[in-house]
């Protein structure tokens, strides 16, 4: 028996049955003219198969007729391109194959191009009670010394949300650079693995040349979007300083835009750019695309296949674990035949160096909302956005992507809307559409699931209001099919469960919040007010693992949900108690605590005649004590006799106060109105979160 999951041969664009319907010409049967009615009917589709059963088996057998007519159409261009009539596991086999295939046309050893060689052992089996033979391909001996530093300077593709919660409205668009990846791929010479090499200088490095490097690094302050990747628990981070594991091409930008480096260790090797590997494949997959109509299987089999190959360059780079249904068990990820860290590093640092370039090129008064893997969504201009790649990387990809397809735009608009709403990487939707019919929504629904019989529209309506109803413990619940695994395990056939998850849709803090305010909107009918900001760049990892830590923390015993400039204010307040000892902790724990303990160490200062006080009372002459108590009344903290009563027998202690807006706003007025002589800064911590 063979299982096929289907989703991994499908398009990356098609992951719906209604999808591959259109692709091999049997759309799926509509049971509504309404979408709204149509998903009842489908929620309830046992009632529906009750009340109409002609209609339900018409439908039921339409399905099945999707999955076979497209499994034949999988199955028939494997035989075409291999000769070998079966159905592949995922579609990014044909791409695996067909390398391969091109490499062995044009006389080249794969092993060779792979920095691999060929061994064979012999492995005594026990039960067999005989030595057999196993051949083995690992990598050269120069080339393995140097895999483990390679493979850590892969890191995959940027994303981040650079603003939270409601944007301006305006001309927001989403540009993404075309065919991003394999065109990258296509700039890779022919290594020459034995003048594999340490370096320790940036000086004559080029943006496309194989070179890895631990590099220590810190971007001047001006620098919006720095460009060096961090690996962190959660994800890469880009921070103004820190020490990174990457790529020439992010090298080489960074360097341009004026950071401070030092290769902590550094390995290069030669290529040969004017053989590259897989531009003929490349292009190949172009040229058969071209020749089939947009939509059809043809043409989105063979952009799938181009698009999806350099991903088998990293995989196996990363542990992830896969379900192996002929084991009954879950096991590692292998590599494919064709991984190669040194070729996916230099991928997706390309990828993300090209964008690094455009984002940093835009004068400040664009916004840049997010970056996501091949593309960024801003306000900026079309004169804007010309004149920001016009730099050395985005030339070098938009000759590359000519030379691949002279046709091609390098740079794509994918959409057009008036008003985006964000919460984190790969959270987003749209509160005011585009303008066009086609391509005006932008929804990224960060790991939250849907209804799996809505469109985008009623999936984006969705979304955006979850987000802006939700509350703390809050949960969602969704329908999921059972997995590969279930299915082998229990003979069960592929049918949907309950899922009930709980509800995470706020900020990731891989930036800083910056420009904090209550913004105002109208969506579906109703008006919405909530949190929004802007972010500006951590100063390093150290500070985004304090505000994780931190938020953790405050989330410990009751969730929270920053919806508010006073939900901000809170959480911030909340940080500055993070700085304060573990007594001082404890002291804040009670209500109105920061304010309670600028009392106590105000009255202690004043009892003790220190932090400025002396100098009020050689000014003013004895301050009573009513005229004190008056003094703070006014400026908004409450104080009795018996506050100075007890601040005698205490001695007061510096920097023990925490700033936060109301115990800043208190002090500010008692200095200004009372005693300008107050020593502000005595009475507050100076460290940082940081």
């Amino acid at each position: 028996m063979q299982l096929r999951d289907t989703i991994l041969l499908a398009p990356g664009n098609a992951k719906s049955l209604a999808d591959i319907g259109e692709i091999v010409g049997l759309p799926k049967i509509a049971l509504a003219n309404d979408p709204d009615e149509d998903v009842r009917i489908k929620e309830n589709m046992k009632q529906f198969y009750i009340e109409n059963w002609d209609l339900f088996r018409h439908y039921a057998i339409r399905d099945a007729e999707v999955c076979v007519r497209y499994a034949e159409k999988v199955m028939r261009q494997f035989d075409t391109l291999f000769e070998t009539f079966k159905l592949p596991i995922t579609l990014t086999q044909f791409g695996t194959k067909k390398v391969l295939q091109d490499w062995a046309e044009r006389g080249w050893n794969s092993l060779t191009i792979l920095g691999r060689e060929k061994i064979e052992t012999k492995q005594f089996v026990k039960k067999l009670g005989y030595f057999r033979k196993e051949t083995k391909k690992p990598y050269q001996s120069k080339v393995h010394h140097n895999v483990s530093l390679a493979a850590d300077t892969y890191h995959g593709g940027r994303n981040e949300q650079f603003a939270f919660g409601i944007c301006d409205e305006g001309e927001w668009r989403d540009h993404d650079l075309s065919s991003a990846y394999t065109t990258a791929m296509s700039l890779i010479g022919t290594p020459n693995w034995e003048t594999l090499r340490s370096f320790d200088s940036v000086d004559d490095l080029n943006i496309t040349d194989l070179a890895y490097a631990v590099v220590d690094f810190e971007f001047p302050d001006a620098v919006r979007f720095p460009t060096l990747p961090v690996r962190t628990a959660n994800g890469i981070l880009f921070p103004r300083k820190g020490r990174s594991e990457c790529s020439a091409p992010e090298i080489m930008l960074a360097k341009s835009l004026g950071a401070k480096m030092a290769i902590y260790e550094g390995v290069r090797v030669d290529s040969d750019k004017s053989v590259p590997i897989f531009k003929n494949f490349i292009v190949e997959c172009i040229g058969e695309r071209s020749k089939h109509p947009k939509g059809s299987f043809e043409n989105l089999f063979w952009k799938e296949v181009g698009n999806s190959t350099y991903g088998k360059t990293a995989q196996g780079l990363r542990e992830k674990r896969i379900y192996d249904h002929r084991e009954d068990q879950m096991v590692l990820l292998p590599e494919s035949e064709i991984t190669q860290p040194y070729f996916a590093s230099f991928i997706t640092s390309y990828v993300r160096a090209v964008l690094g370039e455009i984002l940093n090129a835009f004068p400040p008064d664009v916004q840049v909302f997010s970056v996501t893997t091949d593309g960024f969504l801003s306000n900026a201009s079309d004169e804007q956005v010309l004149a920001a790649t016009s730099g050395e990387l985005f030339t070098s990809f938009s000759d590359a992507r000519k030379a691949l397809d002279v046709d091609s735009v390098p740079l794509e608009v994918k959409h057009q809307i008036r008003q985006p709403i964000g919460w984190r990487t790969r959270g987003s939707a749209t509160l005011k559409c585009g303008s066009s019919n086609d391509n005006n929504i932008v929804l990224q629904k960060g790991g939250i699931k849907t209804n799996r019989f809505f469109n985008t529209i009623q999936e984006n309506t969705f979304v955006a209001e979850l987000f802006l109803n939700r509350y703390p413990e809050q949960t969602i619940q969704y329908t999921s099919g059972i997995g590969l695994k279930d299915m082998v395990r229990y003979e069960a056939d592929f049918v949907s469960r309950s899922v009930t998850k709980r509800l995470s849709m706020e900020y990731d803090w891989k930036r800083r919040p910056l420009n904090s305010t209550d913004r105002s909107v109208e969506f579906n009918g109703t008006t919405y007010t909530h949190l929004s900001f802007d972010t500006e760049p951590l100063t390093d990892d150290v500070e985004f693992r304090n505000l994780r830590d931190a938020w953790d923390k405050y989330n410990d015993r009751t969730r929270k949900t920053l919806k508010s400039v006073a939900d901000y204010e809170e959480f911030q307040r909340f940080l500055e108690t993070q700085k304060l000892s573990k007594n001082s902790k404890r002291y804040l724990r009670k209500k109105d605590g920061a304010i309670s303990r600028l009392r106590r160490d105000l009255t202690r200062a004043f009892k003790g005649q220190q932090a400025g006080f002396d100098k009020a009372s050689a000014r003013l002459g004895k301050i009573s004590h009513q005229d004190f108590i008056e003094a703070l009344a006014s400026c908004g903290v409450s104080c009795k006799i018996s506050d100075l009563d007890n601040a005698k027998r205490q001695v007061f202690k510096p920097h023990q106060s925490v700033r936060e807006p109301q115990t800043m706003k208190a002090i500010s007025l008692l200095k200004e109105l009372y005693y300008p002589e107050l020593d502000i800064d005595c009475f507050f911590e100076t460290s940082n979160i940081s």
